[in-house]
């Protein structure tokens, strides 16, 4: 808590980064980001409104030690409101998985046997057999479930500098880290 989450990621040569960034900043996002530009600006302004990104310049992707800059992507998938009606939503993902020319991306670089045990890898096979053993057991009667977005709670969380720094993102040039 007190050094913000961390991945725990194998050492990268500096001159690798170097080519891997100068990639990334030239290559740029992926393309649904370019199609949805004026959505994916709506969503960066909210992450920068809520202090959950800082902007910078893109000069300073070079003075940040350890940088890492990863592109975007645009998803577009459907959720339920209050009353049940499904309705559009958007969401912005940063591709930690894609590598540059070295091929040293974050997630591809992500010491394994470090990272802590997964607590509820059965939760979603326990859920369902608990629901197929309750339909049999009672066919009649409906069974409700809740719908929470668990993944909101992470965003909460503040990182580390090194993660910060492995995990810069680009827009519209400018240079956001995730904070």
């Amino acid at each position: 808590m007190q050094n913000g989450a961390m991945f725990p990621l194998k050492p990268m040569q500096p001159e690798d980064r170097v080519i891997d960034r100068a990639f990334m900043l030239e290559c740029g996002n992926h393309k649904g980001v370019d199609i949805h530009k004026q959505v994916v600006q709506e969503l960066i302004h909210e992450d920068v409104m809520h202090g959950h990104s800082l902007p910078l310049t893109l000069e300073c992707s070079k003075r940040i030690p350890l940088s890492s800059v990863a592109p975007i992507g645009f998803v577009e998938q459907d959720t339920i409101n209050e009353n049940g009606e499904r309705i559009p939503k958007f969401r912005m993902t940063h591709d930690q998985s894609f590598p540059g020319p070295t091929g040293l991306s974050v997630n591809n670089r992500v010491e394994e046997d470090e990272l802590p045990s997964c607590m509820f890898g059965f939760c979603l096979l326990r859920n369902i057999y608990y629901i197929v053993h309750t339909h049999c057991s009672h066919p009649t009667t409906r069974i409700l479930i809740g719908k929470y977005d668990i993944k909101s709670a992470y965003r909460r969380a503040h990182l580390s500098a090194e993660t910060v720094a492995e995990s810069l993102m680009i827009f519209d040039g400018i240079l956001y880290l995730a904070l």
